[in-house]
């Protein structure tokens, strides 16, 4: 089994499933960035496991019985189902994932309609399973390098400086 070849450009909505959560990211209208739950999301974690799509070493199958589905956590109740759109709604990708393989760096999946189990060569298990929280973009402010020539810290008893002069900072206190 290899996985489709996905235009990361061609992808418009990631629906995530697990047994207790359903949520979508969606490509912002701009088609610039994404976002969750009507708020920002972090696009490096949505471009590296897009990303990862195109990278990862497929191993298997590892399992072929539905009796052993839940031994990987591909099952119903322990799968974290992952569905790719493109434009219309066209799926170009739906998997269920599950827990750690047994090789350090390797996670058990299985495509929606194929009994098989197979491995991925990626730590999927722990970049997917995130809730809408987890997927939001929390950056608070974001800097120019250089932009900032100096930072004060006061305290009741003491106060900080740092300062940058011709590239090299010292700090004052």
């Amino acid at each position: 089994y290899s996985l489709p070849e996905i235009n990361n450009e061609e992808v418009e909505t990631i629906i995530i499933k697990a047994a207790a959560d359903e949520f979508k990211i969606q490509k912002t209208t701009t088609g610039t960035g994404w976002v969750v739950a009507d708020k920002a999301a972090d696009s490096s974690k949505v471009d590296s496991f897009l990303g990862s799509l195109s990278t990862v070493e497929v191993k298997g199958p590892v399992g072929t019985s539905e009796k052993n589905y839940g031994r990987f956590s591909v099952d119903e109740t322990s799968g974290t189902y992952v569905t790719i759109l493109g434009s219309m709604e066209k799926e170009l990708l739906h998997i269920i994932i599950g827990k750690a393989g047994s090789d350090y760096g390797s996670t058990y999946f299985r495509p929606y309609n194929d009994k098989n189990v197979y491995t991925v060569s990626d730590t999927w298990n722990t970049s997917i399973y995130k809730t809408v929280d987890d997927w939001r973009d929390k950056t608070v402010w974001s800097l120019v390098p250089g932009q900032v020539k100096k930072i004060t810290a006061k305290e009741v008893w003491k106060s900080y400086e740092a300062k940058e002069s011709d590239g090299t900072w010292t700090i004052n206190y």
